[in-house]
């Protein structure tokens, strides 16, 4: 075995994505949830952003509703990201229903935007004629930035121009603004980089690709950060108390909110919290963005910042910002992962700690980190061919962010520590509502997941049931079973010679290939039962090479049960292992183990075992059943499906026996 990739160019690789739309999704795992995505859960986040008013603040500017703003000054974000998330949908095929609410939508925004291109409620109803006043803080850059990729992804379904050409006039302004600006005027939070990146992709303007450039590198350049940001924090609070002071209700949303909040926090945070603000690591504003190799400051922010930079390296390749991206990446899955695939384990920043601190019960882990990660991934497994990128995109989907919403496709969780005690539940909705549509989001977004292609190359990087079509000359078709056994069939048709490459994943101890009529070809590696970097890099590709007409291969992966254990330094997880089986991390629960005290008891490795249970959530999972040290009965349940039941007690790390 071993593994190949595509040729490159200027060091960059020349691997692309397969358009979504010639992507068909047939997988008995992953159909229900994208119908579901589709039929309710899309749905119903419009349904919640007409209760807490923040499409009746665009009502208000357009001069067709009545009221006073709501909600945080950054909620613009959130009826864009739901855009985004409804135009990916429709890349699957048209449905009539989402389509009305995105027309709605775009007539909003017609009527909205400012003449020159600017959008930003909070200030065109509250402070007209003021822009960019604080950019660390305020967002508008990165709410331009949703706006705008809700119009590229509108485009990109429907391939009519009425919101990319509002995008775009939005684009031209920012460029306007700031291709030339200093380094203080970028944003606090990562976004706009993205968007215009995507933007440039299929409008092919250099004023988009240079300007997301320009932002990128000004970043930690910023003289005197500290006190310039302090005086950003005093002007948002006079602004917010100003804008208080228009409302009669003084902000009130008119509905209950259920807070995530931790119960315990690391010892002495408000003191670490204080410098990690000032210093501007909370933005990635404290050195320049090519020295940022350790992962600091706030996750999604973190995240965000990486897929850019990845965006641009595909656009425009630089070895140095590739090097750069793999040390951090390293760093990241070695000393800063959780077993799940979460990153970010402090409340309060939302995000990094010092290296190996992955407490358990006060990880914050937030979905939207775990989502840009996924993004972020699917562009490195792009801009370098390695299998490790594509591996760690399907772990991260199948645990840290799929976690983040229920099976009914209306609960959901902003946090997902690794341990709880029945204070965390899923909420009906949070006051910050950036999870439910990037979730969405994410899963709109599993076609263009599976399938990578080259000069001569097909690269199959997710083993999801799915039919493609790839240019002119290939047609190919993947039957799966997993994430629940490991059996997948790929069935190729091809114009011409083409290099099919199959990824091994890292997981796989062993794993036989058969293509029909050649002999099986055996993978059999020693088990790498510590989680982290290694445990990723030993995924690949192999390489068939296939002639003019059809071809099948069939792979197998025995699935073994895996007890995966922490690095050393790791102090709450020493003596604990973690479940797992295949690309699933598995958790115990209180509703399938009442009386059982899940942070006491200890597991008796040789007594687990795997069974299918088709009654226990609808749709039925994998379950693992077993005993503890002591005898008593214990099942453990996939760690993206706890909390469908209400709250109660969750572990991922236990203690195992001996």
């Amino acid at each position: 075995m071993h593994e190949q990739s595509a040729p490159s160019v200027g060091g960059a690789a020349i691997w692309s994505e397969v358009p979504p739309k010639e992507v068909a999704i047939e997988d008995a795992h992953w159909s229900p949830r994208l119908e579901l995505n589709r039929k309710h859960a899309i749905l119903y986040q419009w349904e919640q952003y007409e209760r807490c008013g923040t499409i009746d603040n665009f009502r208000i500017l357009a001069g067709i509703g009545k009221g006073e703003r709501r909600g945080f000054f950054y909620t613009d974000s959130d009826l864009h990201k739901w855009a985004d998330a409804a135009s990916r949908i429709l890349r699957s095929g048209p449905d009539e229903g989402i389509e009305r609410l995105l027309r709605e939508y775009a007539d909003l925004m017609a009527r909205c935007q400012e003449p020159d291109g600017y959008l930003f409620t909070y200030n065109q109803l509250h402070f007209p004629g003021t822009r960019w006043k604080n950019l660390m803080l305020e967002h508008e850059l990165y709410c331009l930035g949703h706006f705008i990729e809700a119009g590229v992804s509108h485009f990109e379904a429907t391939e009519r121009r009425q919101l990319l050409d509002l995008a775009e006039k939005s684009a031209r302004l920012v460029a306007r603004e700031f291709n030339d600006a200093g380094p203080e005027r970028t944003s606090g939070h990562e976004e706009i980089e993205i968007a215009l990146l995507r933007l440039y992709r299929i409008a092919r303007e250099p004023e988009y690709l240079e300007t997301a450039r320009n932002l990128l590198e000004r970043r930690g350049r910023t003289r005197c950060f500290g006190a310039k940001f302090l005086g950003q924090v005093l002007s948002q609070v006079a602004r917010s108390r100003a804008a208080d002071r228009q409302k009669s209700d003084k902000g009130r949303l008119g509905f209950e909110f259920g807070e995530n909040l931790t119960r315990r926090e690391p010892p002495f945070l408000m003191l670490r919290v204080l410098p990690c603000f000032l210093s501007g690591a909370y933005q990635q504003q404290d050195r320049p963005m090519r020295e940022q190799v350790e992962p600091r400051g706030h996750a999604v922010r973190w995240t965000y910042l990486m897929t850019a930079a990845a965006r641009l390296h595909r656009e425009s390749p630089d070895p140095g910002i590739l090097g750069w991206m793999r040390s951090a990446w390293d760093r990241l899955v070695d000393r800063k992962m959780y077993v799940t695939g979460g990153i970010g384990s402090l409340p309060v920043v939302e995000g990094f700690g010092h290296p190996f601190e992955l407490d358990n019960r006060y990880s914050y882990s937030e979905t939207c980190a775990a989502i840009g990660s996924v993004l972020w991934n699917r562009e490195m497994s792009l801009a370098t061919g390695e299998a490790r990128y594509a591996d760690l995109v399907e772990w991260q989907l199948e645990n840290a962010a799929s976690v983040g919403i229920s099976l009914s496709g209306d609960r959901y969780f902003y946090r997902n520590p690794l341990a709880a005690d029945g204070e965390l539940e899923r909420r009906p909705w949070y006051a910050t509502a950036c999870c439910p549509s990037n979730i969405s989001r994410l899963w709109a977004e599993v076609p263009n997941l599976i399938y990578s292609r080259g000069e001569g190359f097909i690269r199959v990087d997710q083993y999801i049931g799915s039919v493609a079509g790839i240019g002119a000359e290939v047609s190919i078709r993947i039957v799966s079973s997993l994430p629940w056994e490991g059996r997948a069939r790929i069935e190729v048709e091809c114009g011409s010679p083409h290099t099919l490459l199959l990824r091994i994943p890292g997981w796989a101890d062993r794993a036989r290939a058969t293509r029909e009529g050649s002999p099986p070809r055996i993978i059999d590696r020693p088990p790498e039962r510590r989680f982290g970097a290694a445990r990723f890099g030993r995924s690949e590709y192999l390489a068939f090479d296939l002639a003019s007409g059809k071809s099948a291969i069939s792979l197998d992966f025995p699935m073994e049960i895996s007890l995966l254990k922490a690095h050393p330094m790791v102090g709450s997880d020493v003596g604990r292992v973690a479940v797992a089986r295949g690309p699933v991390v598995y958790c115990a629960e209180t509703a399938d183990n009442p009386g059982l005290d899940l942070e006491a008891v200890s597991l008796d490795p040789a007594s687990l075992l795997y069974t299918w249970d088709g009654k226990i959530f609808e749709g039925g999972c994998g379950t693992i059943e077993g005993n503890t040290e002591r005898g008593e009965p214990i099942r453990l349940i996939p760690y993206a499906l706890w909390g469908n039941r209400g709250p109660g007690s969750m572990r991922v790390w236990m203690k195992q026996a001996g």
